[in-house]
């Protein structure tokens, strides 16, 4: 009778540890991972060196992730996890470190890539996230549902940079902000390192953005992530783009956007004498890891096929990732354009028609949050919101109606109309359509 009583305490007490989360404090947190040093990282065996958490640098006691399950995709809105849950959203954040390989585009050449824009950027995109998230109206969800849901639903946001000291300066500022809207959020930092065998990738594109194609090395005890370029604004709260991997079949390894773009030209396309290539926009992603891991297919591809043809590679991971899904077709899912809203849809309705929901990320490629037209002025909305615990309260109210009638008063776009046509209404009645949807 005395050890079933033992044997009883002590299962009772591994239950009480498994189910007690070891976040407690709800808080705004920051993780360090850093690799040990650049010596043990290995060739292109797709294996990583070990990861270690430093402490040293964090105010807040280290934790290697986020020590809680992935929340399960579901298409039941009223469907809600039963015990807290994370998502895990990975974007990068990096200087440039090289001069960009001469294939690149010219117009690719031209852009400064100024790190200080990609800081605010950065910024900017996590502001409107952390407002999405406390604000935006989940579809479907009725009011007790959706505070249950907010309350149970943590996010890991992990920056893979080059540039330690500005994400030591982005924590401190997140640090200022209302606890009402950092409150399960978790700030991640993870040096921008290519493995031994990659480092030809690095000078491809804009700095790091080859990155995302090693996430399944990067990141080995993950299973499922969402990729997000910095130059985006998040108009729904994160669980409805997490949901989207409900629609994966048991082959799916990535969701993507279709590009409206015209790429059959592509050096790449030409030379491996492919005709009518479906593109894809890399910029909004969800990727199963796991199956991209574990995919002999994907790792040929990546390390033997793409080295061989990298002198062709003008548009980097996306030219990798369109040839691979064109052998692979099953193996990718096509997302509404609305994850991925970017200026070749502003046009017209035929590429990409809103409805009566408006986008659902707003994409600024090419620099266009920083051009003359109505995209920049959401975003230097974006930019204007201000979180500070020390300051008056944000109103999401007021700046809902001030982003409207900012829109409805900009008569012209200037110098870029010629290109996206962005003086008709299009562009404003796909943003104040979710802006009235927003609540």
């Amino acid at each position: 009778m005395g050890h079933r009583v033992i044997v009883t305490g002590i299962l009772v007490y591994l239950l009480l540890r498994i189910l007690e989360p070891e976040y407690r404090d709800n808080s705004y947190s920051v993780t360090y991972l850093k690799h040990i040093n650049n010596s043990s990282q290995v060739a292109p065996s797709l294996a990583l060196p070990p990861l270690e958490s430093n402490s040293s640098r964090s105010s807040t006691p280290a934790q290697s992730r986020l020590k809680l399950l992935p929340c399960i995709p579901s298409l039941d809105t009223k469907s809600i996890p039963v015990s807290p849950c994370k998502i895990t959203l990975v974007i990068t954040m990096c200087e440039q470190t090289a001069t960009l390989n001469s294939i690149v585009p010219k117009e690719m050449q031209q852009l400064k890539f100024s790190f200080s824009r990609q800081y605010n950027q950065t910024l900017t995109l996590i502001k409107s996230i952390l407002v999405s998230m406390k604000h935006s109206k989940i579809k479907g969800v009725e009011d007790d549902l959706d505070k249950r849901l907010r309350a149970t639903i943590h996010l890991e946001l992990i920056i893979l940079s080059n540039n330690e000291p500005s994400f030591l300066r982005l924590k401190t500022a997140v640090d200022s902000w209302d606890k009402n809207y950092t409150q399960n959020f978790y700030l991640i930092y993870q040096e921008a390192v290519y493995l031994k065998g990659y480092e030809w990738m690095q000078n491809l594109y804009a700095p790091c953005s080859t990155l995302r194609l090693l996430l399944p090395q990067l990141l080995p005890n993950t299973d499922t992530v969402m990729y997000i370029d910095t130059d985006t604004i998040l108009f729904e709260h994160i669980i409805r783009l997490w949901n989207e991997l409900a629609h994966f079949t048991p082959k799916t390894q990535v969701g993507m956007v279709r590009s409206r773009r015209q790429f059959n030209v592509r050096p790449l396309i030409q030379q491996l004498e492919l005709v009518k290539i479906p593109a894809y926009n890399s910029g909004v992603m969800l990727m199963n890891l796991s199956r991209l891991r574990e995919d002999f297919e994907w790792k040929s591809w990546l390390v033997q096929g793409c080295q061989t043809y990298q002198e062709f590679l003008q548009w980097a991971d996306q030219d990798i990732m369109d040839v691979y899904f064109h052998n692979f077709p099953n193996r990718l899912r096509t997302l509404s354009c609305l994850w991925n809203f970017v200026p070749p849809f502003f046009v017209n309705q035929t590429l990409c028609n809103p409805k009566d929901v408006g986008a659902f990320i707003l994409h600024g490629i090419s620099s266009h949050f920083f051009k003359n037209g109505r995209i920049s002025l959401v975003y230097k909305n974006y930019q204007d919101i201000s979180l500070e615990s020390s300051k008056v309260s944000f109103s999401i109210q007021i700046f809902i109606q001030k982003l409207k009638n900012d829109l409805k008063g900009t008569k012209s776009c200037q110098v870029y109309d010629e290109i996206y046509n962005c003086d008709n209404t299009y562009f404003n009645e796909a943003m104040i359509k979710k802006m009235d949807n927003y609540f």
